[in-house]
């Protein structure tokens, strides 16, 4: 079995097809004020250190349509053709079907992706969605594709059943078996004992990208040095961090139970391995 993440290239195949211009207002460090122009907000800035953008106007130009369609099949055709050639067969896409999320009503630290603009989304967004599902994509709701991926990544192991998970995404390295990442082309194996360090390294580390906070001022590192030095079971040196955390300047959960924070923080890292878990959530 083959299972593919089709969400990151949703937005990839999709910002692929446009190009974005930003025209923004100034001030540099002697208080100067002046317009300029760029197509990448982020290098300017890197290359514009101590210099405050403080207005910015966003002119899109897109491909058509057809642009981010070819890219999305050709995308997803490449990465059935690389697991077949190394000897997977029944490809499944999956992508999320939207709406509200079981972790959106268990975070209470931060909200849930709260980080993210939830407008910044690719001109073809839709068409490229609707493309899925006229493929036979399956939309997935209530939980993320993550968790219908790992799911059935699990049930394959538990069926013996042979399974290749494609995805960039870091977080699905909780699932034990093959994986293969469309972006560097390469297949890599996750043993049982690395995707349960790889949890628990997210339990201490959080995540970034989901605006998860994780242990305060541990970071990936702290959380890999940590773990490193520590035996299984884990749930007790996590609480133990979390606690010692909470005596470091600026901790914004000082005033909670350290085991309350960590639980929050497991069950929203937590990738489900069946679909109970969506209500009966992860305990330790």
């Amino acid at each position: 079995m083959i299972l593919i993440d089709a969400d990151p290239l949703v937005y990839g195949c999709g910002f692929a097809a446009q190009k974005s211009h930003s025209k923004i207002v100034v001030e540099d460090e002697a208080g100067n004020l002046f317009q300029d122009m760029t197509d990448d907000l982020g290098v300017w800035k890197r290359e514009h250190k101590g210099y405050k953008v403080l207005e910015r106007e966003v002119t899109v130009e897109a491909e058509p349509e057809s642009y981010a369609i070819q890219n999305i099949r050709l995308a997803i055709s490449g990465i059935k053709a690389e697991c077949v050639k190394a000897g997977y067969e029944d490809p499944t896409v999956f992508y999320s079907a939207g709406g509200e999320l079981f972790r959106d009503r268990i975070a209470t630290l931060l909200p849930y992706k709260g980080n993210r603009d939830k407008l910044h989304k690719p001109v073809h967004y839709a068409a490229i969605r609707d493309w899925l599902s006229r493929n036979d994509a399956i939309a997935v709701a209530g939980i993320e594709t993550d968790d219908e991926i790992s799911i059935r990544g699990w049930d394959c192991l538990r069926a013996r059943q042979k399974c290749v998970v494609a995805s960039i995404d870091k977080d699905l390295d909780q699932i034990p078996g093959k994986h293969y990442n469309p972006n560097t082309g390469k297949f890599y194996n996750v043993s049982r004992a690395d995707a349960e360090l790889w949890f628990w390294t997210q339990v201490l580390s959080g995540d970034s990208t989901d605006n998860i906070g994780g242990c305060w001022k541990v970071g990936s590192a702290g959380a890999a040095k940590l773990l490193s030095s520590v035996s299984p079971p884990y749930w007790p040196h996590v609480v133990k961090c979390y606690e010692e955390s909470q005596g470091k300047a600026g901790c914004p959960y000082s005033n909670k139970d350290p085991s309350d924070v960590a639980l929050e923080n497991a069950r929203l890292v937590y990738m489900l391995r069946n679909r109970e878990e969506s209500t009966k959530l992860w305990t330790p």
